[in-house]
């Protein structure tokens, strides 16, 4: 009893209490039985739409049909950062006797003033219903007029600046273009989407394709192209003339496939030219849609199959397509540098109703030059079951280091991964490819050839050591020197100071010689020779190694080599490509010459052996 007694006076002190009137002040302001709903946000582009129309559903909430009303609409439009240059036109409105048990009746006014002087943004309104009796009286108003049945709903005008745009998507990352590659003979599809992304819509685009000059080789030979919009079917294209794209309303997307026909006996190259979308109601407009392009690009590709792909001597469209498939291709890295390897992952699929042996094989094009940097290599061959059966083949293609003239950071290269039917290529061959970018260093000077001459000597004897550096980089590198040590052998020789000039320039190697002379107690062993070039003002540097062979016991240094205080001459020799001046080691011309030498001595042992084994054969048949 004491608990309902106490919380009857909860309830009258919080009905009586300023809290209390704030809470049933907001309920008359929101009265259930009015109801304003479908009222939405507009848009509106300036210079475009002058006004808008503010369109809502007013409801009457009674349960009653008979329980009609008299509403009262008002709008205001909200004070804005900018000049104020919005109004509202045709209200107030009264509609009389809505019926209860939720009719409504669609509402509309208008808002107007909007011109280019208008401050873009947003601008914010309210919408005011109240009831009012035949008079346009507020009904059980209180003593500040406030209806009983009364509510509020705001809505939202969002004037834009025009912007007409469109964007692309299905092109390269980097270079923004839609990019072909195919053998002569052959057809191929590329899709690309185009999407209105802007704020107007685009009732009249049009597609404009390159010159037709530009998909010829000298001798007339072409590249040719058909088009579908959508799921349209294909027509040919005339260059010459625009293809008519349909309308883009705002957010919406058309998916356009073009397909290229490389004709036969065409020149390997790359053909391209601009794609060009134009919109002739924009073009005039400063921030309008003048035009908009992308790069088409044709690579025609070196023969890969011998016949093309073929399955069952009949050509197939792709590589997953016909009894050889290749299903997943994967390159682990395809930016990279020269002497770095291209990782790869291919999985082959025999469809046939036969066993299948497949080999696999892949090379690496350069497109710009027309010439293979890596030749078509073996990479795997297996039995593949019939009907379905797979096999994964990982591998791996190096880069060469010293191919300078044909890996240019700029050319194109192309990775083909072909496989074919062991002894029968023309019968079922299927082929992939992917484009590698190859980059070089800025500083990269490498040993490409490090040799000892003889490379197995006696203890005491003169050997000759030849260093070959080649600068793969992108920059010329000056006080370059090499130095070739072994520490059990006392050998660390330096060469003096050269230059080399980039990677693509004829002064871009050089050929250090070094002599030494074995030391006479040496060790009858192999000994690892370390050689090692040092560029980038020595902070960095390239190690290669070599063998040498001692043999046998020493022996006394009795040639005419020149030596200084360590026994060591060091000759350093530059190419520059010019292929003259190299070091040569010297070789004696007479046995008498050299006669102090190991060489000699053995020589020498061995044609006595030789007499004494004739007079020993001799002397037995006497005796016969």
């Amino acid at each position: 009893m004491k608990k309902t007694i106490m919380s009857i006076f909860l309830v009258l002190m919080l009905a009586l209490s300023p809290f209390g009137g704030l809470y049933i002040s907001n309920v008359n302001a929101d009265s259930a039985n009015i109801g304003v709903e479908n009222i939405e946000d507009i848009t509106a582009i300036k210079g475009i739409d002058n006004s808008v129309d503010i369109v809502f559903d007013l409801t009457n909430r009674n349960v009653n049909a008979e329980d009609s009303m008299n509403l009262e609409v008002t709008s205001v439009l909200l004070p804005t950062s900018g000049d104020e240059t919005l109004s509202v036109n045709n209200l107030p409105q009264t509609i009389n006797d809505l019926a209860g048990n939720s009719a409504s009746q669609e509402i509309t006014f208008s808002v107007t003033g909007i011109s280019l002087e208008t401050v873009s943004g947003a601008y914010t309104g309210k919408i005011q219903i109240t009831e009012v009796d035949a008079n346009g009286e507020a009904v059980d108003a209180d003593a500040d007029g406030n209806a009983d049945n009364f509510i509020e709903k705001t809505y939202t005008i969002n004037v834009e600046d025009s912007r007409p745009s469109i964007s692309f998507d299905g092109l390269t990352d980097d270079d923004e273009e839609l990019v072909f590659t195919g053998e002569e003979d052959t057809t191929s599809e590329k899709s690309f989407t185009i999407t209105n992304n802007g704020n107007r819509a685009l009732s009249d685009l049009e597609l404009n394709f390159p010159n037709e000059g530009e998909f010829d080789d000298i001798d007339d030979n072409k590249i040719t192209f058909k088009i579908k919009l959508g799921a349209e079917a294909f027509t040919s294209v005339n260059l010459a003339e625009a293809v008519e794209l349909t309308n883009l309303n705002v957010g919406e997307s058309l998916t356009v496939t073009i397909q290229t026909r490389i004709s036969e006996d065409i020149e390997l190259d790359i053909y391209s030219g601009e794609l060009t979308i134009t919109s002739s109601d924009f073009e005039n407009l400063a921030d309008g849609l003048a035009a908009d392009f992308f790069k088409l690009v044709v690579k025609v590709e070196p023969e890969v199959c011998k016949d093309g792909r073929v399955s069952d001597e009949t050509p197939s469209d792709g590589p997953r397509d016909g009894n050889v498939r290749i299903d997943d291709f994967d390159v682990e890295e395809d930016n990279l540098d020269v002497g770095e390897s291209i990782e790869v992952d291919v999985t082959i699929e025999n469809r046939d109703n036969n066993d299948m042996d497949i080999i696999v094989e892949a090379m690496l094009y350069n497109l710009d030059q027309n010439n293979e940097v890596i030749d078509w290599t073996e990479v795997g061959s297996e039995s593949i079951d019939e009907d379905g059966g797979d096999e994964d083949f990982t591998f791996e293609l190096e880069i060469p280091l010293d191919d300078n003239e044909d890996i240019d950071p700029t050319d194109t290269f192309i990775l083909y991964v072909k496989a074919f039917e062991d002894g029968d290529e023309d019968r079922n061959c299927n082929y992939i490819s992917t484009e590698i970018e190859i980059d070089r260093d800025d500083d990269h000077v490498i040993i490409d050839e490090f040799t000892a001459t003889p490379s197995a000597v006696m203890a005491g004897d003169v050997v000759s050591f030849s260093v070959s550096t080649l600068n793969v980089g992108t920059d010329e590198q000056d006080d370059v020197y090499v130095q070739i040590t072994n520490t059990e052998l006392g050998l660390d020789e330096t060469s003096s100071e050269f230059d080399l000039d980039e990677f693509d320039k004829n002064r871009n190697d050089m050929i250090n010689a070094f002599t030494f002379t074995v030391p006479a107690d040496a060790e009858a062993k192999e000994y690892t020779v370390t050689a090692k070039v040092y560029f980038r003002d020595g902070r960095e540097d390239n190690v290669a190694t070599t063998t040498l062979i001692v043999q046998g016991e020493a022996t006394p240094n009795e040639d005419n080599t020149p030596t200084d205080n360590t026994g060591n001459v060091d000759q350093n020799v530059g190419t520059g490509n010019q292929g003259a001046g190299a070091y040569q080691p010297v070789t004696g011309n007479s046995v008498l010459g050299n006669l102090g030498s190991t060489k000699t001595l053995f020589i020498i042992g061995d044609i006595v052996l030789v007499i004494l084994a004739v007079l020993f054969l001799v002397l037995i048949f006497r005796r016969r």
